[in-house]
């Protein structure tokens, strides 16, 4: 998959989330782990510390 179509699938999967009532704030997008690993979209619960959904 090129990069382009990736970044459009990520930002997709990322509106979808929202359109299904995941606030936008409580998604975390594109950032890297402390062991350099890189996640593509993460979905926190309300208070923020547990992660309930991980997209690579």
């Amino acid at each position: 998959m090129e990069l382009n179509e990736r970044a459009l699938y990520e930002f997709s999967f990322f509106k979808y989330m929202e359109s299904i009532g995941y606030p936008a704030e409580m998604m975390l997008r594109n950032f890297k782990t402390l062991s350099s690993r890189h996640i593509d979209l993460a979905v926190f619960a309300e208070d923020l510390a547990h992660g309930i959904l991980i997209y690579k």
